[in-house]
């Protein structure tokens, strides 16, 4: 997937959690550090990486 491809998703996702795993996930990929990710959304280090993880090995299917 791409990050337009991940766009498209958080657009069309009405799921708050999943939005916020697909906006941590983008966030990551676009080079943003964990630290500003959480100050930003206000989530953990582990959620980031394992969302970030679980995103480069399922795509938006294992974002749900």
């Amino acid at each position: 997937m791409t990050l337009e491809d991940l766009e498209a998703f958080i657009q069309s996702n009405p799921d708050p959690r999943e939005m916020k795993r697909a906006v941590a996930a983008k966030m990551f990929l676009e080079g943003y550090r964990h630290w500003q990710i959480q100050e930003i959304l206000g989530v953990s280090s582990g959620f980031i990486s394992k969302w970030s993880q679980m995103y480069e090995l399922l795509g938006a299917a294992g974002l749900r």
